[in-house]
């Protein structure tokens, strides 16, 4: 029976095209392990929506209300969960489409600031399965099984009914598009207040740029949709701008860019994964969480929209010296994905969080003496301040994507990605290390977990280092799609 995942989200000229990008990038992990994605918005977005989904994806659109007469008021008011007028009417169509129209719907995931926690409460009142809220907006109240907050400036709040929550970057979600190229000379400035952009500040930023005679070529990321398109569109004609708005042009401006400017949106974590100084401007009231978190970051500058000259001045003065911060990668889906699924043989996928209870759970198996046979990276006992300073440092420094594996609530095992801080290299491999306690081997654990994650990331390059004298390693990995010779699972023995 196929898993079905539906995505609540809206985008527009005013909402922006935010929402829909990193659900979009979340719905593609879930089709790896073989989840069928669908997506439920009102029909106002559909020039939008169906550009960016180019028929990947099934939608369903809200028709039950009667728009007002003015369409960007509407979106206005369906953007604020305290306006929105139209949440209560709506949830029931939402639930009819969820359990009618698409049936044996696993997952629910909300994307969406103008819901609110009688939307959700409803919703899973009604929807016996689980519901999942991504929220980066002020600390409100929310009734669902899962929260994720990619600012990690989520504060619980005394009225939640949240069962779990994952919450700081480790958890952005950036599109697999984005990736990190060899460039040994930059040359342009980028520039990018959303696709949106409906404070216009797109075109009073390429204005003081112009005016103070910046010598870098200026690009620009905007959609066509936007208010100041036109315009824009005047000056790259008369060749004093670079317009992009394809993802695989934007990420080749970026790669080639000495520093970015645009607002402190999501978008923001494009720029960090890709090592890019930003000077960011507050554009929109959502903002706030992920201002607190790009404050405390070296690569990024803070901008005063009043004064733009000013704060661009000061920036293209110190950008240079500004330190990379490695807060951001591209494994964010991969982390939230193994703690949605459902198995049938109830295994349950944890992303390791660094709290006590993992702490504890991974000390106890990393000083099983069964572990010394089978990991090449620990081989003897270990202390417990050692293993508390080893897992801040993973932590900290993004060098392992670590699961436990659960079975009836117990902790049987782990499964362990280890990778370098990311180095842009021709071949890269990361590699795999796992471990299911003796008294759980034998029962399949092992294979089945190594199999979800096998598609979870098939589109990365995995290493096994086994031991020459461990023939059962060797014959597990190689019953799982590993062998010596494969090009993206290989096996290295030492």
């Amino acid at each position: 029976m196929i898993n079905n995942v539906v995505f609540r989200l809206d985008c527009g000229k005013i909402i922006g095209s935010g929402h829909l990008m990193r659900c979009l990038a979340l719905a593609r992990s879930l089709k790896k392990i073989n989840y069928k994605c669908f997506f439920v918005a009102y029909d106002f977005t559909k020039e939008i929506i169906e550009k960016e989904i180019n028929n990947e994806f099934q939608i369903f659109y809200l028709n039950s209300i009667k728009y007002k007469k003015n369409p960007d008021e509407f979106e206005k008011l369906i953007f604020n969960h305290k306006k929105n007028l139209y949440s209560s009417k709506e949830k029931d169509e939402f639930l009819n489409i969820i359990l009618k129209k698409i049936r044996n719907v696993k997952i629910v995931i909300v994307d969406h600031y103008g819901l609110s926690y009688k939307w959700e409460k409803f919703i899973k009142k009604n929807f016996k399965n689980k519901l999942v809220v991504i929220d980066d907006f002020f600390n409100r109240k929310h009734f669902c099984d899962l929260l994720i907050d990619p600012t990690g400036q989520y504060i619980k709040n005394k009225f939640d009914q949240v069962n779990n929550i994952l919450s700081g970057t480790k958890y952005a979600v950036i599109n697999k598009s984005f990736h990190k190229q060899i460039v040994n000379k930059k040359k342009f400035i980028f520039v990018s207040f959303g696709s949106m952009d409906k404070m216009g500040m797109t075109l009073k930023t390429v204005n003081e740029l112009l005016n103070i005679k910046f010598k870098l070529k200026i690009v620009v990321a905007i959609s066509k949709f936007s208010k100041n398109y036109s315009k824009l569109l005047e000056y790259q004609r008369t060749g004093k701008i670079i317009i992009c708005n394809e993802i695989i042009d934007i990420n080749y401006f970026l790669n080639r860019s000495f520093c970015a400017i645009g607002a402190a949106g999501t978008s923001s974590f494009e720029r960090i994964y890709l090592e890019i100084p930003s000077l960011v401007f507050k554009t929109a009231l959502n903002q706030n969480n992920v201002l607190k978190t790009l404050s405390n970051l070296n690569s990024v500058q803070i901008g005063n929209s009043k004064n733009i000259k000013k704060s661009l001045i000061k920036f293209l003065n110190s950008y240079n010296k500004f330190k990379i911060d490695i807060i951001v990668d591209k494994f964010g889906a991969e982390r939230i994905v193994p703690n949605l699924t459902n198995h049938k043989n109830e295994i349950e996928f944890e992303f390791f969080q660094n709290n006590i209870e993992h702490r504890d759970a991974l000390f106890l198996m990393r000083n099983m003496s069964q572990h010394f046979s089978t990991s090449k990276i620990t081989n003897h006992k270990i202390f417990y301040d050692e293993h508390n300073s080893w897992c801040n440092y993973i932590d900290k420094n993004n060098t392992d994507l670590i699961y436990i594996i659960n079975y009836k609530n117990m902790s049987i095992g782990y499964l362990r990605y280890h990778f370098q801080k990311e180095k842009i290299i021709r071949k890269k491999f990361i590699e795999i290390s796992i471990f299911i306690q003796d008294e759980y081997s034998n029962q399949n654990f092992g294979s089945y977990t190594l199999n979800f994650f096998n598609r979870l990331l098939s589109d990365q390059n995995i290493l096994a280092e086994i031991s020459k004298n461990n023939k059962s390693s060797l014959k597990f990995f190689e019953k799982n799609g590993f062998s010596l010779i494969s090009k993206n699972k290989k096996i290295k023995l030492f």
